[in-house]
């Protein structure tokens, strides 16, 4: 389609990253007392933050994710984005 370049807008980028955080829930308690294994950073859940996670917080919103992007599929632009010929 003869795109060079493809770069998100700062602000949206910024709009992204609120929406993460915001989603957030710390489920330290909970990870601590299970089994080591990916989902509580082998054991250690300290060390996750609201940036590190799954999309829509906790143990994700696959939905919500493919909410997001069947409305980019349908608008047929992808609103943040800049897009050189």
């Amino acid at each position: 389609h003869g795109v060079r370049i493809a770069a998100v807008k700062e602000s949206a980028e910024n709009d992204w990253v609120e929406r993460i955080e915001s989603r957030f829930l710390d489920r330290t308690d909970f990870m601590s007392a299970c089994t080591p294994s990916r989902l509580n950073f082998e054991g250690d859940p300290t060390q996750q933050n609201p940036r590190n996670g799954s999309f829509g917080g906790g143990y994700g919103d696959f939905a919500g994710w493919k909410k997001i992007l069947e409305e980019w599929l349908a608008a047929e632009e992808f609103p943040g984005m800049e897009i050189e010929r």
